[in-house]
Order: structure tokens, then C-alpha cells, then sequence
């Protein structure tokens, strides 16, 4: 059953679910609405599994290399096809095109540099964003047919994306929210993150809550560095330093501490229990010459050798 205001047909909303699993363990559908590449058989396909958390990618493709087919038996410009390689380019950090090539039998992408590859020879992350840009056009073309090529910049919705950042590059962490609000002008995107280049990225018509907050407030991000992100929204201590840098320091500390009192006590048991605990500070870290040889000066220059 189609609905129609006025002899215009109504522009159905998309409603999407992306999991951390998108990319893997395609599944078998578990509708079976037929597959029609324009969508013409019935809008409704455009909602088939889709709070699934795994992104069907096989039926994606099976609907691309339909229209394609199409497409080259008939000799024309298919819009909504065209519109789905559109997302694809726009999405996929360094790309200029993406077509299905029926000799290939898959959806290849071509780059900036000149380079063509098919979709099993991407990298995970572009598979990942191909997957993801391509089934959200798919669906709002087959949501909205009517609409024609504009059908990914004029359906509304909300699309729910777990770990955006996943298998992406942090330079590519930094714009991939742009690129996807631009593809899609009109959807709505909720995603969750682990990455201080994502929340770092969000300056326009978006916003960042901190799950662990209890106020639900939206953090305020403004200029914000990657160090003040991951130390005042992520919780990590001085983020500048890596975790061992941060264990010798601790360890030097109480090193230096342990020369003190040895220097400072008198009771030879007392100075053979902080001989062994200087060892005992040294020993995780034998495979730093330098930073040993300094600890040790420290101690030869207090007579504790």
C-alpha cells in the first residue's frame, strides 16, 4: 500500500542501526520482500532489517549490480544509481568515483591518485564506509523513489551508528562526520566513539555527551586539544605520556626515596631490605640501558651501591 497526500506520494523517513559487527557475519534476511532495484515494488524494503545491527552488505550489492545491469542493457543514466556511487565517493576519505563493474562483479572505487580497487582488495575502514554510505543511499532510494536522485539529500531520518571511528584512520577520524552529514543532508546521526579525533571534529550542527556524565549535559568541546579531550572527556591521565613514561617516573620517584632512607639508616638489615628493594625498582626496566645506568649513578653518588 503506497500513501499519497494530494497525488504526492509521502516521503517515508529512514530509521537505520550500524553495530560494531557491520562489516562481518553477513546474515541471511530474515524477510523476504522482493528485491527490485528502483524500489518500485514496494517502499517498504527500504526498512527490511534495518535495526539489524550487521549491514547486509551482500543484498546491497546484489541491488547495485541490478541497477548497473540494468543500466547497461538499457543504455541510460539510472539517478538512483548514480546517487548511491555519489555517497559512496563522498564518503570514502580520498576517493573520486565509485561505479559496479560488471567484469569485476563487484563495486569498484577509484582514488585521487588514479588508482581502481575493488571492494574486496579496500582496507577494512573503507569497506566499512562503503558499506555504510552505500546501504543508507540504498535505502532512502528505495524509501523514496520518487524523489529520484535527491532521495539521500531529502529523506529525513535517524541513523544509529556504534563506534563510527571503527577501522579508521585518526586523520580520517576527523572529518568522517562532516563527510556523512553533507552526503546526507537531511538524516540525523547518533554515533558513540572512543576517539578524542572524533569528539574533537564535532564543531558543527552536532553535539557530545559523555555516557559516563549523570547530568546527560552535552560537553562543550570548542578548541579544545586532543590532550584536554582525552584528559578532561575520556578520563585519561596526562595523555601526553605514554603509560611506561609514566611508570618510570613512578618508579624514579620511589627510588629516590629509597636512596634517602638508605642513606639515612643505620641498621644493616634496614640498608640490605632497601638495597633489595632499589634491585627490585630496577628490574622492569633492564631493557633501558640508559635509564638504568642513571638510577644507579643516582645511588652510587648516596654511597648505596
Amino acid at each position: 500500500m503506497e500513501l499519497d497526500v494530494k497525488d504526492e506520494p509521502v516521503v517515508f523517513p529512514f530509521i537505520g542501526y550500524y553495530g560494531t559487527g557491520r562489516l562481518w557475519g553477513d546474515r541471511r534476511l530474515r524477510s523476504e520482500l522482493p528485491l527490485h532495484p528502483a524500489g518500485r515494488a514496494t517502499r517498504y524494503a527500504g526498512y527490511r532489517d534495518c535495526l539489524d545491527p550487521r549491514s547486509n552488505e551482500k543484498h546491497m550489492r546484489d541491488w547495485i549490480a541490478r541497477l548497473a545491469l540494468i543500466q547497461a542493457q538499457r543504455r541510460i543514466q539510472l539517478a538512483t544509481l548514480s546517487a548511491v556511487y555519489e555517497a559512496i565517493a563522498a564518503c570514502v576519505e580520498g576517493a573520486r568515483a565509485a561505479e559496479f563493474d560488471l567484469k569485476e562483479n563487484d563495486i569498484v572505487v577509484e582514488f585521487e591518485d588514479g588508482a581502481h580497487f575493488p571492494l574486496g582488495f579496500l582496507s577494512d575502514g573503507q569497506r566499512s564506509m562503503v558499506a555504510l554510505a552505500a546501504d543508507i543511499a540504498m535505502r532512502c532510494a528505495q524509501l523514496n523513489p520518487h524523489l529520484n536522485d535527491g532521495a539521500r539529500l531529502e529523506t529525513p531520518g535517524v541513523v544509529l551508528i556504534d563506534e563510527l571511528d571503527l577501522h579508521l584512520h585518526p586523520s580520517w577520524q576527523r572529518h568522517v562526520v562532516e563527510d556523512l552529514m553533507e552526503a546526507f543532508t537531511k538524516l540525523q546521526f547518533v554515533a558513540t566513539t572512543h576517539s578524542p579525533f572524533f569528539v574533537q571534529s564535532m564543531r558543527r550542527g552536532g553535539g557530545v555527551i559523555n555516557l559516563d556524565r549523570k547530568d546527560g549535559d552535552p560537553e562543550k568541546i570548542r578548541e579544545k586539544s586532543i590532550e584536554d579531550i582525552a584528559e578532561d572527556i575520556m578520563g585519561v591521565a596526562q595523555p601526553q605520556h605514554s603509560r611506561r613514561y609514566m611508570e618510570m617516573l613512578k618508579a624514579a620517584e620511589r627510588y629516590y626515596t629509597a636512596i634517602d632512607d638508605a642513606a639515612a639508616a643505620c641498621d644493616p638489615a634496614e640498608i640490605e631490605k632497601l638495597r633489595n628493594c632499589l634491585d627490585e625498582l630496577e628490574e622492569p626496566f633492564a631493557d633501558d640501558p640508559a635509564y638504568v645506568a642513571f638510577l644507579r649513578a643516582q645511588r652510587a653518588a648516596k654511597g648505596r651501591e
